[in-house]
């Protein structure tokens, strides 16, 4: 299973069409003024189980467990020159299009609303670089396969204690 984070940042990545060099992990505090663009993601709280499903298939006797995860994930655009602000519009919108959706399914998440668009900057009274935060649920689903022997033949054993 691929971490969630993970998932999200190439989903990001995609997304926006942007390398792998301008996506971290945490609040790594990594911006360093000289470029345009750094995003950042990490995820906020414990990630809540929404769901169980099981699965038997008696051919190759497995047991699929699915468990469907709701967690909340901040998305952090770093940038100069009004960029971080750009770049979180630009993430806003189009996470509702076709090719939003398209993602999603080929990293296996779920990018619902965003909850929060804020101006880290402004909060923080700090000048020297624009932040923007974007505060985003993101479903993902965490599978396991256990080997689970069928019953063939069902045998029943009945005592009697008289």
């Amino acid at each position: 299973m691929i971490d969630p984070i993970v998932q999200v940042k190439l989903f990001v990545r995609d997304l926006l069409n942007v390398g792998e060099c301008h996506i971290v992990s945490g609040r790594d505090n990594a911006y360093d003024n000289q470029t345009d663009l750094l995003i950042s993601v990490d995820d906020l709280s414990p990630a809540i189980q929404q769901r169980v499903t099981e699965t038997y298939n008696g051919t190759s006797e497995e047991m699929t467990i699915d468990a469907f995860m709701l967690g909340q994930f901040t998305i952090n655009f770093y940038g100069n020159k009004g960029k971080a602000k750009e770049n979180a519009y630009i993430f806003s919108t189009l996470r509702n299009t076709e090719a939003a959706r398209t993602l999603q399914k080929t990293h296996g998440i779920s990018i619902f609303r965003i909850s929060a668009i804020a101006d880290l900057k402004q909060l923080a009274g700090k000048t020297y670089h624009e932040r923007y935060e974007l505060t985003v649920n993101v479903g993902y689903n965490i599978t396991n396969k256990i080997e689970t022997l069928r019953f063939d033949e069902a045998q029943f054993e009945f005592i009697d204690d008289k």
